[in-house]
């Protein structure tokens, strides 16, 4: 329940696009994307709020540390980071960049904070 509460909270009415793209560009069932996606959600949460917690992070230290982090992936995985860009691209324009990073960024911020 918990996974599946994240990711709605998250993603919104992105997510069913979102589960379609990463199963075309993994090749997974979508159904198996979907229970993929529910697990990690609380173990991706847990990790942004163990970072916050440890690095007295807040929603520009949390964008900051993502965009540190999709910047590294991006030049060491390309193929990773398409698929990471097909979740974190909140606006749909076909880029992930500090909108989009600082947009997911204060939805996670505010289900570690409850709101």
């Amino acid at each position: 329940g918990n996974g599946a509460g994240i990711l709605r909270h998250v993603l919104g009415g992105r997510q069913t696009g979102i589960e379609s793209a990463l199963s075309q560009k993994t090749g997974l069932d979508g159904n198996n994307i979907k229970s993929l996606l529910i697990t990690l959600a609380p173990l991706v949460l847990g990790a942004l709020g163990k970072a916050k917690r440890e690095q007295g992070l807040d929603a520009g230290g949390l964008g900051s540390l993502l965009g540190g982090e999709s910047r590294s992936l991006a030049s060491r995985k390309p193929q990773e980071m398409d698929l990471l860009g097909a979740v974190l691209d909140s606006d749909g324009d076909g880029d992930v960049d500090i909108n989009d990073i600082a947009k997911q960024g204060g939805k996670f911020l505010g289900k570690l904070f409850g709101n």
